[in-house]
């Protein structure tokens, strides 16, 4: 079991998206909180990742204080 996974939208042969789909309809296999990372700066990216059901969407590069404050928004 996993305690977090980190997903970058932009995959070879799937989008980061479509990978979250899945692992939802594998609800059991991936509890874990979801944060997807993105080259992007869509600012419609980020609704889609929750609605997809991620936990959050970081924008690559991002930086080591904002990966930091997501992880601790996950343990409060």
């Amino acid at each position: 079991e996993y305690d977090l996974v980190l997903l970058d939208i932009q995959l070879p042969d799937m989008t980061g998206l479509e990978v979250l789909r899945r692992l939802g309809a594998q609800s059991a296999s991936c509890a874990a909180p979801v944060i997807l990372l993105s080259a992007s700066d869509d600012p419609q990216l980020a609704v889609r990742a929750r609605q997809a059901g991620a936990y959050g969407c970081l924008e690559k590069p991002f930086r080591l204080d904002d990966f930091v404050r997501v992880l601790a928004s996950l343990s409060s």
